[in-house]
Formats: structure tokens, sequence, C-alpha cells
């Protein structure tokens, strides 16, 4: 019997998924040619517009993602002179935006109504990921799109996945929109959109209620960890307090993020967690317990007991000892009781800690210690 023939288009949305997954190899090569490389197409409007068209249609995650981060390149590294611009700004952002932000997708974009949540993903991912080609590249479309994702933050299905956006638009992504893969990317982009984004998260934040403040949080998270060391010094002793009350929230997302920013301003910022010393310590050691937490918590992840214990280690590594010593028999104490955490890496990070406090060098004779808890 004749073989079936098979034909063989791994960029149709419909297409074996076998054939799709070979879109790897297609997005690897245009994700990293140089800014000067011409792409072999007639036109390169409607190319980006027709893989856009499949990562919106395609029920392949993989598939997906690919032609997601091959368009945000494409849009990033062939704008010169803003040639591209209509396409971003007419065609392609403003059929996003409707997928979005309306209830109902319009029919042009062809997204089966049966699917119509994995259209938004789809949607939003392709919508981040051109949010952050233009965030490098100083075009100012990037940071509006940036706060139109704060819109969604108090959508129960999409708030988080549009705040965990803010890690891919000004965090360092692999594989995509890199330096090393010729990606535009201007100087002093993060400071523009710093100085413009976070005091609309900060507002946002104290003016929201509970749930969607912690989106607002959570984005602004990821952008104290993701830039330069003399921005975050200089908002710091404005940020400080809301970072401290966010640890006690009961979202283990939350509270990883919380511990990451933390350790990262003490040691950028010891002078001004030097005083916090008193507040700081028990927080940590709570959040390090294992225990069950407050709320709807059912107790302290893995990862936020390693972070919370890390955050304390590197107190001991960034702040001068003198200021460490009234804390010391505390700090060796309350580490030795997690010991016995029932994870080894906690177990691991409690051993790591109770080394660099006992190693700090101050006189062993006890003292009492004036530790308040808030």
């Amino acid at each position: 019997a004749d073989m079936e023939q098979v034909s063989f288009a791994p960029l149709h949305s419909d297409s074996r998924a076998s054939q799709q997954n070979t879109s790897v190899l297609f997005a690897a090569v245009i994700d990293g040619c140089r800014q000067q490389t011409s792409l072999p197409v007639d036109n390169v409007q409607e190319f980006t517009e027709s893989l856009a068209t499949v990562a919106l249609k395609t029920s392949n995650s993989m598939q997906r993602g690919v032609m997601v981060r091959t368009v945000a390149t494409i849009l990033n590294k062939y704008n010169r002179g803003n040639v591209l611009h209509d396409l971003i700004s007419k065609s392609i952002v403003p059929k996003l935006h409707s997928i979005i932000f309306t209830p109902d997708p319009p029919d042009s974009m062809e997204i089966d109504a049966s699917k119509e949540h994995s259209g938004i993903d789809a949607a939003l991912e392709m919508y981040i990921w051109i949010a952050k080609s233009l965030v490098l590249s100083v075009n100012t479309m990037g940071n509006d799109m940036a706060m139109e994702l704060t819109k969604l933050f108090a959508n129960p299905q999409f708030g988080r996945v549009a705040a965990n956006g803010f890690a891919i638009i000004i965090g360092e992504q692999k594989g995509a929109l890199t330096k090393e893969l010729f990606a535009v990317i201007r100087l002093l982009h993060k400071q523009r959109f710093f100085h413009q984004l976070v005091p609309l998260l900060i507002q946002g934040f104290e003016a929201s209620a509970k749930g969607v403040r912690q989106n607002y949080l959570l984005a602004l998270l990821h952008v104290l960890q993701n830039v330069p060391h003399q921005l975050l010094l200089a908002q710091l002793p404005h940020i400080l307090p809301i970072v401290v009350r966010s640890l006690s929230a009961a979202d283990q997302d939350i509270k990883f993020n919380t511990l990451l920013t933390l350790q990262r301003a003490i040691q950028d910022a010891p002078d001004l967690i030097s005083e916090q010393l008193s507040t700081l310590l028990p927080i940590l050691f709570s959040q390090a317990e294992h225990g069950v937490g407050q709320e709807q918590d059912a107790g302290n992840g893995k990862e936020v007991r390693v972070a919370a214990l890390e955050c304390v280690a590197t107190m001991a590594q960034s702040l001068p000892p003198t200021l460490l010593e009234p804390f010391k028999e505390h700090v060796l104490q309350q580490s030795g009781r997690l010991l016995d955490d029932p994870k080894r890496s906690v177990r691991l990070a409690a051993v790591g800690c109770r080394d660099l406090w006992f190693e700090l060098g101050c006189g062993s004779a006890s003292r009492e210690m004036y530790i308040t808890v808030d």
C-alpha cells in the first residue's frame, strides 16, 4: 500500500504536534539573528502578523511560546526608524488588547469560542513579551503596555499572570531578547521603567483592596529585584515598610518574592536594614518555621523557609559585627531549632546561617536580647 503523503507545515496551528514542535528550530534561527541581518521574506509586517496568528490559534504550548518570543524579537530588532510602528500600534497590540480586555474576542482574530480562556492566555503571553521588547528598546509604548497590565490585577483568572508578567518585562530571560542574542537593549531602559512604573504600582498597592493589592505588591517586588543598585537605594527608605509588612502575607508567592527583595536590600543598604534588626529577625524566623501560618496559609513552603534563613545569613555577611553582636545568641538558638526541619535544603540553610553567625567574632558572653515583635 502507498504510504500516506503528509505535508511538512510546522508553522501551521493545525498541523501535527511532532511538526509543530520543530518550530523551536525555526525560532532559534530568527531569535539569534543580528539586527543587521535581513529576513528572507518579502514583507516583514505580513510575516510577523502570520507568526502572531499562529501563536494565538495553536493549542501546542511549545509552539505558542516560541512564536510569541519570535514575534517580540522581530518587533525589537527590526523596528529601525520606527518602520514597524503601524504594525505594533495599529494592528498587533490593539488586537491583543481586544482579546485580553473584552469579554468576547472579535471574529477577525479567529479564536475558537470554546477556547476563549486559552485564547486570552496566548494573547496575554504575547502582550507581555511585546511589552518587554519595546521596554528594552525604550519605545514609550512598552511602559504604557506594562501599566495596562495593572487593569487585570483584579481579575481572578489572570491577575496573577499579569503581575508575574513584570518579571518577564523587566527581568533577564534566557533564550530570547538578550544581549547574547543581539537584542536592541538601550541604555537606562530599566531606569525609565522604574521611574514611571514604581510610583504608580505603590499608589495602586495603597489604594486597592486586599486581593488586588497582592498583585500590585508582586509586580512591585519583581521590579525591585531587577533594577540597578542605585535605583533600589534611592527608593528603599520609602519601600522597605511595604516589604516588611508583606512578610506577613499568607500567599507563598508573595512571601518568597518579598524575601528575595529583602535579601537584596540587606546587601545593598545595610545601614537602613541595621535599624530594623529587632523587628526583622523575629519575622524572618517565623517565616523559617514549618508550622501552620496565618489565615489560609498551610504553613511556610520549603522555598520560603530557605529564603528566610538566607536573609538572616546575609545579615552576617553584610552588616557590621558590632551591630549584630546583641542578637547573636538569639539567632544561634533560633536557627538551632530548625536543624530538625523535614527538608534537607532547609537544614542545610540553617547550618550555613548558624556557621556565619557563630564566626562573627563577637564576644561569647551571653547578653540580654532586646528583640521586639510587631
